[in-house]
């Protein structure tokens, strides 16, 4: 049985300014980040199906909020890119031992 994924937003750009979903569901400017708010961002990434506001200079104006979202939504991006083929490998190296103690 798979696991039933959602949709969510975990990036957004309003006013201007740059935002991310933190782990309690509440939109936090970028430059609040911390290492925490980053797994939770990875952990989202890897679980659910994501959107994000696609950053330019138009729409995000604040100069230290572009630079950090820019940066946070390539990552993301990138890993959500690969995600299947990152958990497909996790999967098949550990495959051995799920299955042994799996009996």
């Amino acid at each position: 049985m798979e696991k039933e994924t959602k949709v969510i937003k975990i990036l957004k750009i309003e006013s201007n300014k740059g935002y991310f979903l933190d782990k309690n569901n509440n939109f936090v400017e970028v430059d609040k980040i911390d290492r925490d708010s980053l797994f939770n961002l990875v952990s989202l990434t890897l679980d659910n199906d994501i959107e994000m506001d696609v950053c330019d200079e138009d729409n995000l104006t604040n100069k230290v909020h572009s630079i950090i979202y820019k940066d946070i939504y390539k990552k993301i991006s990138d890993l959500n890119k690969n995600k299947e083929s990152l958990l497909s490998n996790a999967t098949n190296k550990y495959k051995e031992i799920i299955d042994k103690y799996k009996k």
